[in-house]
């Protein structure tokens, strides 16, 4: 699909704008770092979250009708930073005009535990205590709200896997969707079969009359393609999508020259990400990069701000703030989606695969202090596995991680 709007950036990219793109999981600090690249004095437009808008299978194309009326507010030349959350956009071939539009692509990690933690609370947060009453008498809890308070209020999950498999599929109509739902299919990895409970892709093919995976994905290439059992791994692919891993990993392996930061080491050293990737944007450096008080004359704007409460922070905020987030041990989350967290092919291992793509030069600046490693010691089993430096022994809670990531790497 390539309708009006998207002609008109590919041609008005032709003509001097340059998009750059910034992409990352869910709950990963990336709307600040949306905010800090904004402070750049080469960067005019910043355009939060623009696939999030438009929940049907038209997304692209109005996605692309609204950056192009963003666009429309500034005269002349144009370089916009655009930020998306990895698992609204699909893979293949909309990713891949997505890749083209943009003259850089920025992708952001962030310790897994971490992002999965933020998701957990939010999505429960924000849910409808009504839809918990059933999964709240079957685990001990009065109704809905007392669960919910529960969830929002502790850091054990362990025991809700089948409401956050309810929550994390209930929302994105586009699920149901043959725009989603077949790139995915594509996309997917044995590993995704094997969660779902087959043994490997060639089963789940055979066992819907397929001869192998690869005569299910020419079937799948076609526009009447018959989606008839795969219920079990789209239900797999869509409980761990919302995560963003998944999705990130499937863009980033896509993307030549794609340029990776990391959440805790922005955080930690803002002047010094700020300039490396200010050099590797080919735009100019500036403070107002990681202190924002208004004077370099420029707006930040969620295109939600007042609407969704986990924006406030950082829309109120003056500047980059330092990691302080404590990690919950990985048995805090429910079974169903520890092997997403940290099985090979799952959040960790992408997570130290990309964190092996970050610039060397930052990565040998980067100072893992103690106050750091006491904070995030999974942050600093995994950058100290990845650069080969030394870190102190880590938290016992967290010795299975620590394990986990000499594993993968």
């Amino acid at each position: 699909m390539s309708g009006e709007a998207y002609a008109e950036l590919l041609r008005r990219k032709k003509s001097g704008l340059r998009l750059i793109s910034l992409l990352a999981p869910a709950r990963s600090s990336s709307t600040a770092l949306e905010r800090a690249l904004s402070g750049s004095p080469d960067i005019q437009l910043q355009v939060n979250d623009p696939f999030a808008i438009y929940d049907e299978a038209a997304r692209e194309e109005k996605t692309y009708e609204y950056i192009l009326s963003r666009l429309d507010e500034h005269d002349g030349t144009v370089t916009a930073l655009v930020k998306n959350v990895a698992d609204y956009i699909p893979p293949g071939d909309a990713w891949a005009r997505w890749r083209d539009l943009c003259d850089r692509h920025i992708f952001l990690i962030r310790n897994p535990l971490l992002t999965m933690h933020s998701l957990f609370k939010m999505m429960v947060r924000h849910g409808d205590a009504g839809e918990l009453d059933s999964f709240a008498r079957d685990t001990g809890y009065a109704d809905g709200k007392a669960l919910q308070q529960a969830l929002a209020d502790g850091n054990d999950f362990s025991r809700q896997g089948e409401v956050y498999r309810m929550l994390f599929t209930r929302d994105q109509k586009i699920h149901r969707d043959p725009v989603m739902q077949i790139p995915v299919l594509l996309q997917m990895t044995e590993q995704v079969a094997v969660d779902a409970g087959y043994a490997g892709l060639d089963a789940l093919a055979q066992s819907i009359g397929d001869k192998n995976w690869e005569a299910s994905k020419t079937r799948l290439a076609k526009s009447d393609a018959d989606l008839r059992g795969f219920d079990k791994v789209l239900v797999r692919i869509f409980a761990c999508r919302i995560t963003g891993w998944e999705a990130l990993y499937q863009h980033f392996v896509n993307t030549p020259y794609a340029i990776v930061m990391d959440s805790t080491m922005f955080r930690s050293m803002p002047e010094d990400a700020m300039r490396s990737l200010s050099h590797d944007l080919g735009i100019r450096y500036a403070d107002s990069m990681q202190a924002w008080d208004g004077a370099s004359g420029k707006s930040f704007t969620t295109d939600y701000d007042g609407d969704v409460p986990y924006y406030d922070r950082i829309v109120k905020s003056q500047r980059v703030d330092p990691p302080t987030e404590k990690p919950v041990p990985l048995d805090a989350f429910p079974p169903q989606f520890r092997h997403h967290l940290a099985g090979r092919g799952g959040c960790f291992d992408i997570y130290l695969r990309m964190m092996g793509q970050i610039d060397p030069v930052f990565a040998a600046s980067f100072a893992l202090t103690g106050e750091l490693q006491t904070t995030d010691p999974v942050f600093a089993a995994a950058f100290s596995t990845v650069f080969n430096r030394p870190a102190e022994a880590p938290d016992p809670a967290f010795a299975d991680v620590a394990d986990i990531i000499k594993q993968l790497v």
